[in-house]
């Protein structure tokens, strides 16, 4: 291992029976990634774990092996949350407004979304940019208190505090735009393949811009092992052109430039049948290690080598 010069970062990405931690060293402007490990849970990290302690000592178990075997020291870590475990939409506001209107905006907003009262929740927002010279965008979310809870209460049993928790989506999305050397596609989409089906969310000049989820249990099969890669494709194409109808005219061209594939179930057959239908788009895998120096293991290089698109989320966490 090399010496440690910078600043370490640590980031994990927790969603169903995944757990993804990177351990990275940033030094002014430069990121080297020093460790990369994975580690399937034996029950996942859902909503419905939320209050069991005995799977709170699970959690923490697996994230302490994870840390003596790469002999990890830090002491903050950064987290991804599964988008399904929060509440979000994208709103439409003037521009102009104080930061009071804005904050009463979102407190509006929000409180159409939630099942329970206001105080079970922790707010947050973000800006995403204006559409034209008339409006701004913003992604809100929502995220029940008793989550964060259960989140410090794993934490608490391992040597790490749990400085910051993201949205995986914004966090893949930063990974995807953390380089200097790749500019923002004009409209370019992410298409997460995993457990739960096949997560869509386009993105407009780095910044999301509209999501959707085709869940594995939809009428549309999503898995290309048991339906083949040519009807999943189709799937997607057609989620994707639906979403790109819900843009706003002012904010959108009408084709995509780039499509990036991650998650655990991508697959590279799906590639072609895609292609076919979104033919103006440069449609490959993701690599958030891509402009990156690495300092691996021996036994981590081929992890990281060959699928790197499962570590989108987690990178976003320590750029």
């Amino acid at each position: 291992m090399t010496p440690v010069h910078g600043q370490i970062r640590l980031g994990l990405h927790l969603v169903g029976k995944n757990l993804r931690m990177i351990e990275a060293e940033k030094n002014g402007e430069r990121l080297a990634i020093r460790t990369v490990s994975e580690r399937i849970l034996s029950v996942p990290f859902d909503l419905r774990a939320i209050g069991n302690e005995a799977n709170a000592a699970l959690f923490a178990g697996a994230i302490n092996q994870m840390l003596d075997q790469k002999a990890i020291r830090t002491t903050t870590v950064s987290l991804a949350l599964d988008r399904r475990m929060l509440f979000f939409k994208k709103i439409k506001l003037d521009q102009g407004l104080s930061e009071t209107q804005v904050r009463d905006h979102v407190e509006w907003e929000i409180e159409q979304m939630l099942i329970l009262p206001r105080n079970n929740y922790n707010i947050g927002h973000e800006r995403l940019g204006d559409y034209g010279h008339q409006y701004n965008r913003l992604l809100i979310a929502a995220v029940r208190k008793d989550v964060i809870n259960y989140l410090n209460e794993i934490f608490s049993h391992t040597p790490l505090t749990l400085q910051v928790v993201d949205l995986d989506i914004l966090s893949s999305i930063r990974a995807l735009y953390a380089s200097e050397n790749r500019r923002p596609d004009m409209l370019s989409a992410l298409v997460d393949f995993n457990e739960y089906g096949i997560d869509l969310t386009l993105i407009k000049d780095g910044k999301f811009a509209e999501s959707t989820e085709i869940p594995a249990s939809a009428a549309s099969a999503t898995k290309i092992v048991d339906n083949g890669a040519e009807p999943v494709a189709h799937t997607i194409s057609d989620a994707l052109n639906h979403l790109m109808e819900q843009m706003d005219e002012d904010t959108v061209t009408k084709s995509l430039e780039s499509i990036y594939l991650c998650g655990d179930q991508a697959d590279v057959e799906v590639i072609p049948h895609l292609q076919g239908l979104q033919d103006t788009a440069d449609i490959r895998f993701a690599d958030p290690f891509e402009h990156f120096n690495l300092y691996l293991e021996a036994e981590t290089d081929p992890l990281v080598k060959n699928k790197p698109e499962k570590f989108l989320a987690t990178a976003g966490m320590v750029f």
